[in-house]
């Protein structure tokens, strides 16, 4: 009796642990195939193909570079200064705008942008981003404050934060953030970083490209990252001190799918130029100026 009552415990205990292994596998299973079926369907509606572009900027290794390293340099730059705002999204109606001042003014001496940093007035520790064309004066990229006021954007553009007209909010990013007026500055938190217009103006023809594409680009994000103590001299920017971590910015553009309103990174976009142009133009690892070693020690 005994032997028959332990033969069919170990019966049923075979039956019980098949089901849970049967049941655990069609589990499994089911998890794969919908890992998968959400990844083909990505993939389906929402793959952003490279298109061919000839780049002819010597100054945009903000937008020409590996991303695996400029993800790195975002995520040190998040470690550090977590309290700090570490992307900006503008709108591509923005890049048109800005891309039309340059047009318009092509006599007024304007050469590029500083992607000005700043602090709120009543959050002040929150901060924000400014784009101030400059001219080139005496060997330095000089902030004209009173030229935003000429970057016009079409009524439905939604992007009159990043368009300030005074330097009040970058003053209080110097003494707030940078501590400028203490003994404890913050020298490795760049105040400014100044793009050449013809990075504008490469910005300005890719989303041109993609316009008619199933993954239209909407805007740019404008991503706080730091540079590490050894960079290489060759990606070294103008203004970097190999004495500490360094902030600068990495530009990404980014796009829509037809079938999804969300907004995605186009990080495909940054290595396919990085691919194609890291040893056909050397200069493409400037990463703009940083200030304040390269600028006016005077400057806002």
């Amino acid at each position: 009796m005994k032997k028959y009552i332990v033969r069919l415990l170990l019966i049923t205990a075979m039956f019980t642990v098949a089901c849970n292994n049967k049941k655990g596998k069609a589990t499994e299973e089911k998890k794969d195939t919908a890992t998968k079926a959400t990844t083909i369907g990505k993939q389906d509606f929402c793959k952003l193909t490279p298109l061919p572009y000839e780049v002819r900027c010597s100054n945009a290794g903000g937008v020409i570079i590996d991303p695996d390293v400029a993800q790195q340099y975002i995520a040190d730059f998040r470690t550090r200064y977590p309290a700090l705002e570490s992307s900006y999204w503008i709108s591509g109606c923005v890049i048109d705008a800005l891309y039309i001042f340059f047009n318009d003014n092509a006599n007024a001496s304007y050469d590029g942008l500083w992607l000005t940093f700043g602090a709120r007035e009543l959050e002040p520790h929150q901060s924000t981003l400014s784009l101030v064309p400059s001219i080139y004066d005496n060997g330095k990229h000089v902030s004209q404050w009173e030229a935003v006021s000429k970057i016009r954007l079409p009524g439905s553009c939604n992007g009159s934060e990043f368009l300030t007209t005074n330097s009040e909010g970058a003053q209080r990013f110097r003494d707030i953030h940078r501590r400028e007026n203490t003994t404890g500055v913050i020298r490795g938190l760049t105040r400014k970083v100044w793009i050449d217009e013809c990075v504008i103006n490469m910005l300005k023809a890719l989303i041109d490209m993609y316009s008619r594409s199933d993954t239209p680009l909407n805007g740019l994000y404008i991503y706080s990252s730091a540079y590490y103590k050894t960079l290489p001299a060759e990606e070294q920017p103008k203004g970097y001190d190999p004495t500490t971590v360094q902030s600068s910015v990495v530009l990404v553009l980014s796009y829509t799918c037809k079938n999804d309103n969300k907004t995605y990174p186009a990080w495909e976009i940054n290595r396919f130029l990085y691919e194609l142009n890291k040893e056909k133009n050397k200069d493409v690892f400037n990463h703009g100026e940083l200030c304040p070693t390269s600028c006016l020690n005077s400057d806002d």
